[in-house]
């Protein structure tokens, strides 16, 4: 066993090195420097040679699909969580799926699995579309209070801009839990997701500020 490996095999409190005869033993055995006992079993994969990953083949024809990272090296794989076309190279085979390293390190920071996008729903079109209905949900608050006069001004705008909150409070959610995340199987924008935001926010501050302004009005009048 090499020097390198034998570095690995270290008893975790004093870190001396753990002799080989030690290892893939039945019961526990003594530390000779701090007396502990454990128990250490190698697998045999510890010392099988680094299995070199297969070369990309270069673009030969203009008809074949490129790779997404390598332009002139050709496409062999799909990215099952993005769909982008990946060679030999880029693409990583994990639990049974084909993914890309972009994907990979996606999901790592989020603390998410990598899922495959064709079974996931378009998170910035939903966003976009509550946005959208917490911008009519608040402009009814805001005509309610102005069409209407005294209590039921105020309970009418306080009931739109009520449902106006949570419409507009799931698209801000869905635009900072989602905004990071592959999102479609093809490379669009975040405007969808920065509009959600930009007017979920603008529609929820004017609903909420009209029904104060309501209340305001009524405690001084």
């Amino acid at each position: 066993m090499s020097r390198k490996l034998e570095k690995q095999l270290a008893c975790r409190k004093c870190k001396r090195v753990i002799p080989w005869a030690a290892c893939n033993q039945a019961g526990l055995s003594l530390c000779r420097k701090c007396n502990v006992r454990g128990r250490v079993d190698v697998f045999p994969a510890l010392f099988k040679p680094p299995v070199k990953g297969k070369a990309a083949e270069a673009l030969l024809s203009e008809d074949d699909a490129s790779c997404f990272f390598h332009e002139i090296k050709k496409a062999e794989h799909v990215c099952d969580a993005c769909g982008r076309f990946l060679c030999q190279l880029c693409s990583i085979e994990l639990n049974d799926i084909t993914t890309c390293a972009g994907c990979l390190e996606s999901g790592r920071k989020s603390g998410d699995k990598v899922e495959l996008m064709s079974r996931s729903k378009r998170a910035d079109v939903t966003a976009f579309s509550l946005s959208i209905v917490t911008v009519l949900l608040s402009g009814v608050a805001i005509l309610v209070g102005l069409f209407d006069e005294g209590s039921s001004a105020r309970v009418g705008a306080s009931i739109w801009a009520g449902f106006a909150c949570l419409t507009g409070g799931s698209a801000i959610y869905n635009v900072r839990r989602f905004r990071k995340k592959p999102i479609s199987l093809t490379p669009v924008g975040p405007w969808r997701f920065r509009a959600a935001l930009f007017l979920s926010s603008v529609s929820l501050g004017a609903a909420l500020l009209w029904v104060l302004f309501l209340f305001l009005g009524d405690v001084v009048s």
